[in-house]
């Protein structure tokens, strides 16, 4: 199945900042008190939620911070099997491209 996203980079950051502000406003903390929680700046997070800049380290600290572990956990998932072909034990091949 191919997916069609229309959205670039830097606006798929930035969305990605402003609902970690979401979370972190729902949960009622500050910008300190949640880079205390998580171990990085203030400044840290406060461009992140600002541009979507953020280093993966910290974002994964700000996901346990914020306990959103499960989320990350999500990302690059092994896909469901549909199909047959999807279920046949492919051998490993290098990248092309």
């Amino acid at each position: 199945m191919i997916s069609i996203n229309l959205l670039p980079p830097t606006i798929l950051l930035r969305n990605l900042g402003q609902r970690a502000r979401e979370r972190r406003l729902e949960q009622n903390l500050s910008r300190k008190t949640l880079g205390e929680k998580a171990g990085i700046s203030s400044e840290t997070i406060k461009l992140f939620e600002r541009t979507g800049r953020i280093g993966l380290e910290s974002l994964v600290s700000l996901a346990i911070a914020l306990d959103s572990v499960d989320e990350i956990e999500l990302l690059f998932k092994p896909r469901p099997i549909r199909t047959l072909a999807d279920a046949r034990v492919r051998k490993r091949v290098r990248g092309r491209r």
